[in-house]
């Protein structure tokens, strides 16, 4: 082969794997995709004789209780909460709520929670975070996500209820 072909070669090379890399996500790392929800309760009074449903901590202290969803089932190992500015300030923060494994040898799946409701598979990872603290109206938090392999995160801002 002459060296024009050699050269025609490492051209085609060189653009084949360009595309790879800038227009397909084989080289991306995988991180735990989170979305979440901010969930009024229904406060209505039951007419058929039962009790009135239990209010949550987030609604009693006046913000809209949270609700998070992962992009798949995923086997956690860490689930903390911290207020973002303070995270951004110190990265040794305290979180104000986190939870770890409860099992490592039976792993759970977990899809989704609720805030302050412990995931099936999890435990508090210290006894101060045995309940979760009441998050505040209009504070911007973040949640950190972890298994054995993938790490991910999300900001979220919680929003006062609406005073009657």
């Amino acid at each position: 082969m002459g060296t024009r072909t050699w050269v025609l070669i490492v051209i085609a090379v060189l653009l084949g794997g360009s595309y790879v890399y800038f227009f397909t996500s084989l080289f991306e790392r995988e991180e735990i995709r989170i979305v979440y929800q901010l969930r009024p309760e229904s406060v209505v009074q039951p007419t058929n004789g039962r009790r009135p449903r239990k209010l949550t901590a987030e609604t009693q202290a006046g913000v809209f209780p949270v609700v998070f969803t992962f992009d798949k089932e995923y086997e956690l190992t860490k689930l903390q909460v911290f207020i973002a500015s303070e995270l951004k300030a110190n990265s040794d923060a305290t979180p104000i709520w986190s939870l770890i494994q409860a099992n490592p040898d039976k792993p759970v799946k977990v899809k989704g929670f609720r805030y302050g409701n412990v995931p099936r598979g999890m435990k508090s990872a210290e006894p101060e975070f045995k309940k979760a603290q009441t998050l505040g109206p209009d504070i911007t938090y973040l949640l950190r996500a972890e298994t054995t392999r993938l790490k991910g995160e999300t900001e979220f801002r919680t929003k006062e209820l609406a005073k009657d």
